[in-house]
């Protein structure tokens, strides 16, 4: 059976116990057939990743315990922006610059009564100039607004996971467990 079609319960159902429960999940599938399952129990967070190759299915399982004396805490938010879409304004801004340019040339061979070929100039100038206008105006900086989620532990290395923009069901559920554990 492909990675892509088992439900999300199938692919944990062979990594947990009867008596632990899972209490959120984030599950993604890329084109390739590559599936990514992280997902929260009473106890611990999972990472599986299964993948299918033309013979086999590859299945790489993770965990890390959520109520074991090391954890100290949870942190988790928004990735920050990547890049500004300088690139963008600044091609935008040269497309609008040569625009006009061809625009201010062609009206000037209008008035030239000898040129011809000045209304083509003049109306590709006007349409190069409105393209840059309209990439400058929609240039957005690049924000992966990824949601990133550290479990910190004492002693040991902290445990990392990004998960897509907007799905914040994993860490909420994860800062829940490791708070339960201290409220004893």
């Amino acid at each position: 059976m492909p990675a892509s079609t088992e439900s999300t319960e199938e692919v944990l159902e062979e990594h947990l116990p009867s008596d632990e429960s899972v209490q959120g999940h984030y599950r993604g599938t890329n084109n390739s057939g590559w599936t990514r399952t992280v997902a929260v129990t009473d106890r611990r967070i999972m990472e599986i990743t299964q993948s299918r190759g033309s013979t086999e299915e590859n299945v790489d399982a993770d965990s890390a315990l959520l109520t074991g004396e090391n954890v100290t805490g949870v942190h988790y938010g928004r990735a920050e922006a990547e890049e500004p879409a300088t690139g963008q304004r600044l091609l935008g801004g040269l497309i609008g610059l040569i625009g006009v340019l061809l625009s201010l040339f062609g009206f000037v061979q209008l008035t030239d009564a000898a040129s011809e070929g000045g209304i083509g100039l003049l109306l590709f100038g006007i349409v190069l100039a409105a393209i840059g206008y309209y990439i400058i105006q929609n240039a957005e900086d690049a924000e992966s607004g990824d949601v990133t989620l550290s479990i910190e532990r004492a002693n040991v290395p902290d445990k990392h996971y990004q998960l897509p923009r907007g799905h914040v069901e994993v860490p909420r559920e994860a800062s829940k467990v490791v708070g339960s554990r201290h409220a004893d």
